[in-house]
């Protein structure tokens, strides 16, 4: 077996993601020259993937690795191979210069556990209910269509601009974002746009609907990302979608607004001189200084840089 097919197969014992999903990934997002193992007898044990992101920061931008997929195999847990294949990736990721490592731990648990490994939290989100209102809102000028995936380009323009207009937000490139409208599809969700009267992009968002053990009356439906250029437009948007999807309301993921925000993510600053040099290049009146900066823990560092105690820092539809 050559190493896709072995890690194919160690995320098939390790996960329980549907064949879809998995052809979908290892098709679109895998890379052999992104992937960190451990071998026994010649057999891979142990494994992550370091996917490349770029992130906004005050105005600039950072290489951030998203650590995908890690996972050991079953018969081999308890010996520290991921505390070690951790600390081998660390060392990869200054060879390629990356900023800062991002994960999402996939069980509350594993937040304890990547804390161990320098991890901290750092990426929050917040959640809102939308009931659609009696009286529906009218903007006869503004149509809501589900589009067809081939007409991308200008779809994905407006997708990259409303990201980058948030202050801290980790990116996705084109390719990326075709992989995630196809896994939306694989969940029978899709993507919703608003358009004005000359077809130009005005708002969009991606949602998808959640399985219920009970009725099909109880179906509902999460939006995963909400973008828009104005409140009339994000009523309008969260209307349509609930009509075409026969609910009354929707769940919306949005940027953290404290205090109600919950965690998602983690982060580990991996190039502290360069975080420290662009956070004191931006905040020129910065309570910390530099020899502050340099004398935190790892934990504290990513925590402040990334503005964690006003939520700064977002991410969404990551894959994995």
């Amino acid at each position: 077996m050559d190493k896709k097919q072995q890690i194919v197969s160690l995320w098939r014992t390790c996960f329980g993601d549907s064949e879809a999903f998995i052809s979908l990934y290892f098709d679109r997002v895998y890379k052999d020259e992104n992937t960190m193992t451990i071998e026994k007898d010649g057999k891979i044990v142990s494994a992550l993937q370091i996917i490349p992101y770029t992130m906004t920061y005050l105005g600039t931008e950072i290489s951030v690795a998203y650590i995908s997929g890690a996972c050991t195999a079953p018969e081999e847990r308890g010996q520290g191979l991921m505390r070690q294949l951790l600390q081998e990736t660390f060392e990869e990721m200054k060879r390629r210069e990356v900023t800062i490592s991002a994960l999402i731990p996939a069980n509350p648990w594993l937040f304890d556990y990547y804390r161990e490994q320098g991890y901290t939290e750092a990426f929050d989100y917040s959640l809102e209910t939308y009931i659609r209102p009696n009286i529906p809102v009218q903007l006869p000028q503004i149509t809501v269509i589900q589009p067809e995936v081939p007409t991308t380009d200008e779809l994905f323009a407006y997708f990259n601009r409303k990201l980058r207009e948030r202050p801290s937000c980790i990116l996705h490139s084109y390719d990326n974002f075709i992989t995630i409208l196809r896994d939306l599809q694989l969940g029978n969700g899709g993507m919703y746009v608003a358009l004005d009267e000359h077809e130009k992009v005005i708002g969009m968002a991606l949602a998808l609907p959640l399985d219920t053990k009970n009725a099909p009356s109880d179906k509902k439906l999460l939006v995963k990302e909400l973008l828009y250029d104005s409140e009339e437009i994000k009523e309008l948007l969260l209307q349509e979608l609930t009509l075409q999807n026969k609910v009354s309301q929707a769940t919306v993921k949005t940027p953290p607004t404290p205090p109600g925000t919950l965690p998602m993510g983690m982060a580990r600053i991996i190039d502290t001189k360069r975080m420290i040099h662009l956070w004191l290049s931006k905040q020129h009146e910065s309570p910390i200084s530099k020899k502050d900066f340099e004398e935190m823990d790892n934990q504290t560092l990513t925590r402040q840089l990334l503005g964690y105690q006003g939520r700064m820092a977002y991410m969404s539809l990551m894959l994995d």
